[in-house]
Order: C-alpha cells, then sequence, then structure tokens
C-alpha cells in the first residue's frame, strides 16, 4: 500500500468514526432530553437538586394540571449551576407559564461543590452557555477530548437517565423508609442558616432571569424529616423564610410556599433519608403543588 493510499484510507476512518460518534451522541442526547422532559415544549419547569428530584412527580403533576412538565434538576448542584441550568433551557423553550424553584435552608451556603460537578453538563456543551461553563472549570485536555468526541460526554450515571427517558420512566424508585430517630434536645436548633452574600446574587440573578422570560415563580421549601428540621436555627429559619415570603411579595407571578408542614414532616413513611422525599412523600408535596398550578 502506498503512502498515498494509507493516507487517504486514514482519513477516511476517521472521518467514519466521528460520523459515527456525532449520530450516536444525538441518540444520547435525546435520551437525555426525554428524562428531563426539556424536548418537548413544556409549560411548567420544576428546577432544583436531589430533593426536587425526588420531592416532585412529574407525570402525575402533568396528568393532574394538565400542563406539560419539564424536570431539569440534578443531584449536587448549587445556584450557580442551577442559573446555568436554567438560561439553557431557555434558549429551547420559550412557552414556559411556571418555574418552580427548589428553596433549602442551606441553598446560600458558600462551601464550594465537588471540583467536578461541571462533568454533568458535558452532554450539553454544544449549547454556548454550557460551552463556556465547562471550559472556564475543565482541564484543557478533559474539554478538549469532550469537545470533539461526543460520546465521551456520556458516564454510566447519565446513561441510566437516557435509558430511563426512552422508557419514558419517571418514577422515585426511592421505596425505603426512615427509621424516624427523635432529635436529642441538645440537637434542637444548633445548626446555623448559612447566608452568603454572592449565592443571595446569583439567586437574584437567576430570579431577573426567569421574569424576563416572562414566566411565574414559585419557589418550594422542600420538606425535611423534622429531626432534620429541628435541628436548625429556628430564628434563622425563620429569617430566611421571610426572605423568600417578601421577596415573592415584591414581584408580580412570585409565590413562595414552605413544605415544612407538620402532617408531612412528621411522618416516617414520607422520607427515604432526613432530606429526601421517597415516593409516598413525592406523592403527598405532588398533591399539595397542583392547587398553585391551576
Amino acid at each position: 500500500m502506498t503512502a498515498k493510499a494509507f493516507f487517504i484510507r486514514g482519513v477516511v476512518l476517521i472521518c467514519i468514526f466521528f460520523f459515527v460518534d456525532f449520530i450516536i451522541s444525538l441518540f444520547l442526547v435525546e435520551g437525555l432530553k426525554k428524562y428531563y422532559g426539556i424536548n418537548d415544549s413544556p409549560n411548567v419547569l420544576i428546577n432544583g437538586s436531589s430533593m426536587a428530584m425526588n420531592g416532585f412527580n412529574r407525570d402525575a403533576i402533568s396528568k393532574r394540571s394538565g400542563k406539560k412538565v419539564a424536570s431539569y434538576s440534578l443531584e449536587g448542584v448549587g445556584l450557580g449551576e442551577r442559573y446555568e441550568m436554567i438560561s439553557h433551557f431557555y434558549q429551547t423553550n420559550s412557552n414556559v407559564e411556571k418555574v418552580i424553584f427548589e428553596v433549602s435552608p442551606v441553598i446560600f451556603e458558600s462551601s464550594s461543590l465537588s471540583k467536578n460537578i461541571y462533568t454533568i453538563f458535558y452532554p450539553f456543551m454544544d449549547a454556548k452557555n454550557m460551552d463556556t461553563y465547562i471550559y472556564n472549570r475543565a482541564p484543557i485536555k478533559d474539554y478538549l477530548v469532550h469537545k470533539f468526541i461526543r460520546c465521551s460526554r456520556f458516564d454510566s450515571r447519565l446513561m441510566r437517565l437516557i435509558i430511563m427517558g426512552f422508557m419514558g420512566n419517571f418514577d422515585n424508585m426511592k421505596t425505603n423508609e426512615l427509621s424516624g430517630d427523635e432529635i436529642a434536645d441538645d440537637k434542637i436548633g444548633f445548626v446555623s442558616i448559612p447566608y452568603d452574600e454572592t449565592k443571595k446574587d446569583i439567586f437574584g440573578e437567576t430570579m431577573n432571569l426567569i421574569e424576563a422570560n416572562g414566566s411565574d415563580v414559585i419557589l418550594v421549601m422542600m420538606p425535611m424529616y423534622k429531626a432534620k428540621y429541628l435541628s436548625f436555627n429556628p430564628n434563622e429559619y425563620t429569617q430566611l423564610s421571610d426572605y423568600f415570603r417578601n421577596f415573592c411579595l415584591n414581584r408580580k407571578g412570585f409565590t413562595f410556599i414552605d413544605l415544612n408542614r407538620k402532617e408531612l414532616i412528621e411522618n416516617t413513611k414520607n422520607f427515604s433519608d432526613e432530606v429526601h422525599l421517597n415516593v409516598n412523600g413525592q406523592d403527598e408535596v405532588t398533591k399539595m403543588i397542583i392547587p398553585y398550578l391551576q
């Protein structure tokens, strides 16, 4: 084989590789979009962390409200990541009536997330804001590999979501129930609620982004088992709740709901752990949110 023929064959094989890689990646990202529900012009967007992932039954909300619902929530994300998620969402969705936005006592925590949290956004790095976000955080070698070899953007945890997306399975898989240990008296109110001004600013920017896109907002303080709830300083919890309540009073179309209600948080059958609802708790929260979507 001549050098020219060898070169041509090499170029052809490389082209085939990148073509197949491109086609497979399109298939995989479509499954991920189906899982999040961001490919179907939703009327309602749910955004949050694992608390929202386990707290809202997307299908049940859709059926009971008659609205298309997307749940663009990811485990481990903070306010900065959620701003990028919502920005990315609005690039392809413009008719969103309401955004259900998870809040919690630790939403303004200053401590940094995992250094590689950016990897969960690799599948969407074709979007300009996601590409910039990843570029500013990933080692240049990792960035380039994932930029040009598209299938490398999908790891095992994302593959599970892709399969669930194609299967139309969005159920809460947590069926275990919390043991329900009582909190010791000396542990009541001992946890201080973090309040970082930088995170507060990001929250404000996120609300401005949602408002600018014409969507109403429902801020939902996600429920915690009573032992966890009682561990937070009660005065600081009240101040945080008042902040969200007043924030909403000053903006048209904004509502604040605190779901840390006695009948919900005192029932161990609603929780898989102290901060995550199981399938029973999810059903209760879903019933509570429906009236706000009418």
